[in-house]
């Protein structure tokens, strides 16, 4: 058995060893069992067993304007197609095409 309580809130070397011993606690061993063994007040293994949150700094996001030209959709049967400005007019005639069955011809 330890003989000192270590000063896990602080020491950061007595906390990774404390969390190692909690890994490989023996099997069943309950958090206070293991709390009195190692001399360490519950509710400070509570607070260093808790999820740990991920904190993000404070920055700068780039934003960027939504596209101002129109869309356009087209409908062919059950299929619909939504065109941005910046479409593929050979594209469009093959999907067309496609969709129109055996026999169709392009546009």
């Amino acid at each position: 058995m330890p003989t000192t309580s270590p000063t896990t809130r602080r020491d950061p070397a007595a906390r990774a060893a404390l969390l190692d011993h909690w890994q490989h606690r023996p099997p069943g061993q309950s958090r206070a069992a293991f709390c009195r063994h190692y001399r360490v007040k519950p509710w400070t293994m509570a607070y260093l067993l808790r999820p740990r949150r991920v904190r993000q700094r404070p920055g700068f996001v780039e934003l960027v304007p939504a596209a101002t030209a129109p869309t356009v959709e087209v409908i062919i049967g059950g299929a619909r197609i939504h065109l941005g400005h910046d479409f593929d007019p050979a594209l469009l005639r093959r999907v067309v095409a496609a969709l129109g069955g055996p026999g169709s011809t392009v546009c």
